[in-house]
């Protein structure tokens, strides 16, 4: 799949500033250093979880806190088309709500699929060892990536 700027307008995503590559999601480049801070000051979740999908233990290529749209996604498989979110209680708050509902929307409507999870539903089996770990992470991503609506 490629991504075209005059489709994602027609679905009502602000493409203003949005850099594509290719069959990639389009990105943001004003938020590649937010990115490489969150890399560096993650929860304790996104932590665990990524010494587990770093490894490629689950058979997938992950990367973490990755620019997508106009949004900053904390683990994105290329191959699956499919971010993980593990978000907190801070997603909660009615602001953050509305800004996850309007990420959630956008996404979707970019072709990418979205699991998400909370942090002590992470927590509990990656400290269980490497086995629970894959099977917490393989219940997150399906084998087919999302059909394209072209």
């Amino acid at each position: 799949m490629i991504y075209n700027e005059s489709v994602l307008q027609a679905l009502g995503i602000d493409t203003d500033g949005l850099v594509y590559c290719g069959e990639f999601p389009p990105y943001n480049p004003r938020l590649i250093p937010l990115a490489r801070n969150l890399r560096t000051r993650g929860t304790k979740a996104e932590a665990m979880l990524w010494k587990v999908l770093k490894n490629q233990q689950t058979g997938y290529t992950f990367t973490r806190q990755k620019p997508i749209l106009n949004f900053i996604a904390d683990f994105y498989c290329h191959q699956l088309r499919t971010v993980v979110e593990v978000d907190g209680f801070t997603h909660f708050e009615e602001e953050d709500y509305i800004d996850d509902v309007e990420r959630d929307r956008q996404m979707a409507l970019s072709w990418l699929r979205q699991r998400y999870t909370y942090p002590a539903t992470v927590v509990a089996p990656l400290s269980k060892g490497d086995a629970a770990a894959v099977t917490l992470v393989r219940s997150f991503v399906s084998l087919t990536p999302p059909p394209l609506h072209l």
